[in-house]
Formats: C-alpha cells, structure tokens, sequence
C-alpha cells in the first residue's frame, strides 16, 4: 500500500503457496478516502477468480461494514496492538483512543469489540481494583456490538463473552459463545483461544491445546500472554514438560513483563528436575510482582487435584 498526497495505489497478489504460483494479481489506484471502497473490490475480484460460490453469510464474514469514518477506522487499528501489548498504560491509551472513535462512529461495532478486550485484560491482568466492574464493562461493551449490524464484529463479540464467561467460571456458556463466534467465522483466534481457555480450566487438556494450537495457526502474530499462559498449563498438566517450557518461553519473548507466566517456566523447570533455573524463574516472579502469592493461582481448575499438582511444583520452585 503506497499513499501520495490524497491518492493511494494498493498492489494485491494471490498466490498458491504450495507450489509458488501467482493465481492473481492486480493495481488499485483510488482517492485515499476511498479505502473501504478498494476492500470491497479486493474481497469481491479474489472470490471471482477462486471461482467460489459464497453464501450471503460468507459475503458478510468477508467484508467488513464501513465504519462511517476513516479517522474511527484509523483510531482503531493504533487501539488494538495497545491492546494486545501486556501493558497497563498502553491499555489505558488505547480506551482513550477507542473514546475518541466512537464519538465519530458511535455504531461502529468494531470499537466495542476492542473496548471489551481491554476492560477484560484489565480485570485479567490484576490492572484494577475491582475485576468484576470491568469484567461487566467488558460484557457490557461485547453485548453492544452484537445489537450493531457486522458479522464480522459479532463474532469476535461472541469469543471475547466466552473469555469473560470463563474467568468467571462459567465454562459452559462460555463454549456456547465460544462455538457461536466459530460458527459465524470458523477462522476466528480469539474464539479459538476462549474455547481452549476454558476447556484448560474444564481439565480437557488434549482438546484445549488443539483449539489454542488451532488459534495460533490463524493468527501467529496474535496469541496473548493469557492464551500462551493457558498452553504452557495445558502441557504442564500433562506432564508434557518439554512443550510447556517451549510454550512460556515463546510468550515471555513477546510479554516479557507476564509473571504468571514466569511462574508456569518456574513450575516446569522444577518438574523437570532444574532446581537452580526453577528458583531463578521463580526470582524473576518476585521481581516483577512482589506480591505474588500462590495460593490462588490456578484456582479455576474444576478438579481441585489439578490445582494441588500445580501448587506443588510452584512451592517446590519457592513460590
């Protein structure tokens, strides 16, 4: 994508990745302001040259609604790595910059959905004094966007209820909305990573490692600290030591800051016989949060025997 003034030029090539051959390619030159406008002719020029039939459903996953502003649209995309980034401040700027689309695109449903992600990650994270209130902020903002008309924004509604419903403990309902968001976009991480959250906590450790391998897969670029945290347990659980440490260590590249996930490194390492670097993992838990304590941690296991087997490793580590 290349802008010049107030034009811009978008070069798209389609490509068969298995065997490196170019199915299509194509040059869009529009007014800058036009942007929405070269994304639907994008979505509608690969679909003809797939040769594909797409239900009216299929269209409406495909392309996105038209928020109304490009501005709202722009605010959006610097609010979402915000977001995503383990990070207090940035959380707290990215709501400011949500505040500031929705009052030029108040039913543009993509900024509730966001919204939601950051009121849940506040409660997640330990970022407020009162989880609960923004967990029903996080609700209160997902519920919104599905009275608003965008398929796409439902479904990340849906799989954002499912991640609130499963920390409160409320597994059932949360796969009921994590299976809605699937249904309505079968490509959709973050509906992925709440079934595999929950079905962790549900003690269904295989098939949660599929669904948080499976949201990796769509979006490599896009696990959480908190879906990377729920993968290393899941291993952990299963005594898989090797795949657990693999997966805290990927996640603490990325969230370096994530004590809880330092703590799961600290309680694989003690399980796999290296006191030294678990007591050093566990240090640097310390260090990060000083009032870490864990009496509470993995307290969300519906078989208590799986929390106890936890705490076990925690303790030994010196946690």
């Amino acid at each position: 994508v290349r802008e010049s003034g107030s034009r811009m030029r978008v070069a798209v090539e389609l490509s068969d990745a298995r065997n490196h051959q170019v199915l299509w390619s194509q040059r869009f030159d529009r007014d800058g302001q036009n942007i929405f406008d070269i994304q639907d002719q994008i979505v509608g020029n690969i679909v003809g040259t797939l040769a594909v039939r797409v239900s009216h459903q299929e269209q409406q996953r495909a392309t996105a609604v038209v928020p109304g502003s490009l501005q709202a649209y722009d605010l959006v995309l610097q609010a979402r790595p915000l977001v995503a980034s383990f990070d207090r401040a940035a959380n707290r700027e990215a709501r400011k910059l949500l505040a500031q689309a929705q009052a030029l695109a108040p039913d543009y449903a993509e900024v509730d959905v966001v919204w939601a992600a950051a009121e849940y990650n506040r409660a997640n994270f330990g970022w407020t004094e009162d989880p609960a209130e923004n967990l029903r902020r996080a609700e209160q903002r997902a519920r919104r966007a599905l009275t608003l008309a965008d398929a796409g924004a439902h479904a990340r509604a849906h799989g954002q209820l499912g991640l609130i419903h499963s920390m409160r403990g409320e597994f059932d309902r949360a796969l009921i909305e994590a299976a809605r968001a699937i249904e309505i976009n079968p490509s959709d991480a973050v509906a992925f990573d709440a079934q595999g959250t929950t079905l962790v906590w549900m003690g269904r450790f295989e098939a949660a490692i599929v669904s948080l391998d499976t949201a990796f897969r769509f979006n490599p670029a896009g696990r959480s600290a908190g879906s990377g945290f729920s993968l290393s347990l899941a291993h952990h659980a299963l005594g898989q030591y090797a795949q657990a440490l693999a997966a805290a260590d990927a996640t603490i590249a990325r969230y370096p800051q994530a004590s809880f996930v330092h703590a799961m490194r600290a309680a694989t390492l003690l399980e796999m016989g290296n006191l030294d670097a678990a007591r050093s993992a566990a240090a640097q838990v310390r260090r990060l949060d000083p009032f870490f304590t864990s009496d509470e941690f993995g307290n969300r296991f519906v078989n208590p025997q799986h929390q106890a087997k936890l705490l076990e490793s925690l303790r030994a580590a010196g946690l």
